[in-house]
């Protein structure tokens, strides 16, 4: 590879970089956001709660909260914190700088 090749492919590696959005460790999610930021998170959120037994089915992925955390695994970068309960009149919402939160209506 010449020294031009190199250089375009450090370009990329790095830009590519740039470009992808992750979830900002620390910072709470409802699954359904996490499912628009950009990555593809569903095998990550299904592995957080079969890690904690909870139920794996649309509802509970897409109103639960995760927490972004640091990778130990390639699919271990989620934490599952809680499922917000519509029976007891809760929705999963976008919250602040803290990430998002289940809020409850009652």
């Amino acid at each position: 590879m010449t020294r031009f090749g190199y250089v375009v492919c450090a370009t990329v590696a790095f830009t590519a970089g740039l470009v992808r959005s992750d979830c900002e460790i620390g910072k709470r999610y409802c699954g359904y956001n996490l499912l628009t930021i950009g990555q593809d998170y569903l095998d990550d959120m299904k592995a957080a709660l079969i890690k904690d037994r909870e139920p794996v089915d649309v509802a509970e992925l897409l109103t639960s909260l995760f927490m972004c955390k640091e990778a130990q695994t390639e699919s271990d970068n989620l934490e599952w914190l809680e499922t917000c309960d519509i029976k007891e009149w809760q929705i999963c919402t976008t919250g602040a700088s803290e990430g998002d939160q289940c809020l409850s209506l009652m």
